[in-house]
């Protein structure tokens, strides 16, 4: 088993948008028309984030941003850290490979990017996503409601130094 990161591509960027999850995941699911789908990956990702797609044995299997991606409004961001959002591909989830995953993207934003500190944000609901960041060494550091939905998280740091 190899993971590689690669520049996130136009047709992985726009298959990610069609990703459905099943529930409680589906809050992930994003709904965007056919019509829509350049303009949204446009406008998305010429903001303040690196993207990668991860890839396994060479085949893509989940997004992942470096930067003010990884943050939902209303937590405490205030840390010199480095944000990092992870989607994985639903046919992937629930077989394993999340801990291998994390490890590999934990590596790659120490490398890339030397930050002093990497920083997560969590749905508070999504065990299964905690148990994995956990087992890579994050530690929960505060926790917040999102005032849009009412959505709970959880901010989960790990110290580089």
């Amino acid at each position: 088993m190899s993971f590689a990161f690669r520049p996130l591509t136009h047709a992985f960027a726009a298959d990610s948008l069609a990703w459905r999850y099943d529930p409680p995941y589906d809050v992930y699911n994003t709904y965007v028309s056919a019509a829509r789908v350049d303009e949204v990956i446009t406008a998305h990702f010429s903001g303040e984030s690196e993207f990668r797609q991860v890839e396994l044995d060479g085949v893509p299997i989940a997004i992942v941003s470096f930067g003010a991606d990884g943050r939902v409004n209303g937590g405490d961001y205030h840390e010199d850290a480095l944000d990092i959002g992870l989607g994985v591909a639903p046919h992937m989830t629930g077989r394993g490979l999340g801990t291998g995953i994390v490890r590999e993207v934990v590596g790659y934003a120490v490398h890339a990017f030397s930050p002093p500190m990497l920083r997560v944000t969590i749905a508070a609901f999504n065990l299964r996503a905690q148990r994995v960041w956990v087992k890579n060494g994050f530690q929960a550091a505060s926790r917040f409601t999102f005032t849009g939905t009412g959505m709970k998280f959880i901010v989960y740091t790990w110290s580089v130094r």
